[in-house]
């Protein structure tokens, strides 16, 4: 701002606006910054929530993945992939036929933005029995792969 009035680019009234609004966004962000250790404790804590931490074999399994070479993912979607894998195979091993995963983040959705299928990643889900969407609302959710058990 200082540099912007200088140069006769914005105005000093302008410039006081544009202060006391980054002034006021400050102050906002300051306060939600001190309430989120508050809200992800309320996270862990919902009943419709399974928080858990990364165990060693999902850390092993994000090393795994990481070495292949077709995947071009970041070490924080790294984790979280790895981190989906183990968990549905823990949950098949409990007797649940497959796992469901709502996934939003384009680097992790196994579909490319035309649609198109993306080999390596989707061949993983599909190993693992993870049917991948991108609706919290199952609203574009269409028929499962063949031999798994129905939505219904």
């Amino acid at each position: 701002m200082r540099w912007a009035t200088d140069e006769g680019r914005v105005s000093a009234e302008d410039a006081d606006a544009a202060r006391r609004v980054f002034a006021q966004f400050d102050g906002l962000v300051a306060n939600e910054l001190t309430k989120v250790s508050e809200r992800l404790d309320e996270l862990a804590n919902h009943p419709s929530l399974n928080v858990f931490p990364l165990s060693e074999p999902m850390l092993e399994r994000q090393i795994s993945i990481g070495a292949m070479d077709a995947l071009s993912l970041k070490p924080y979607d790294l984790a979280v992939l790895a981190a989906v894998i183990v968990k549905s195979e823990e949950l098949q091993a409990e007797g649940h036929p497959w796992v469901g995963f709502c996934e939003l983040d384009s680097d992790l959705q196994p579909w490319d933005k035309s649609g198109a299928r993306k080999r390596v990643l989707s061949d993983l889900y599909d190993d693992v029995r993870i049917f991948v969407y991108a609706n919290f609302l199952l609203e574009d959710v269409s028929e499962l792969p063949d031999g798994w058990t129905t939505l219904i």
